[in-house]
């Protein structure tokens, strides 16, 4: 009897992870490399903006000429900021994106 019940305990915990493990694509969200170049409104690259994907921790700094390079979530937003220059957003799209933000001054 004792066998039995083992048995049928390791059964339905098979099945469980069999489940979880099948809902696990479901649930996850697709990641797209997004890379671009930040300049002002004069066309001149912004060195250390900030972009962070919204709503995570997820985010980098552009480098001396201007350009980044994450990985984020595909429909997520990325948020641009940097002092003294009105904050953009951008909506991250399927695939490879090539972004250009301009910056203008804040008033």
């Amino acid at each position: 009897m004792k066998s039995k019940a083992k048995f049928a305990g390791a059964k339905r915990l098979a099945a469980s992870v069999l489940l979880l493990l099948l809902c696990v694509p479901i649930f996850a969200q697709s990641q797209v490399r997004v890379t671009g170049k930040v300049i002002d409104n004069l066309g001149e690259p912004m060195i250390g903006v900030s972009i962070l994907e919204k709503g995570t921790t997820n985010g980098v700094v552009t480098d001396i000429d201007g350009n980044y390079s994450l990985n984020a979530k595909e429909g997520g937003t990325l948020v641009f900021s940097y002092v003294g220059y009105i904050t953009q957003e951008h909506p991250v799209t399927g695939g490879t994106l090539n972004n250009t933000a301009a910056f203008s001054p804040a008033s």
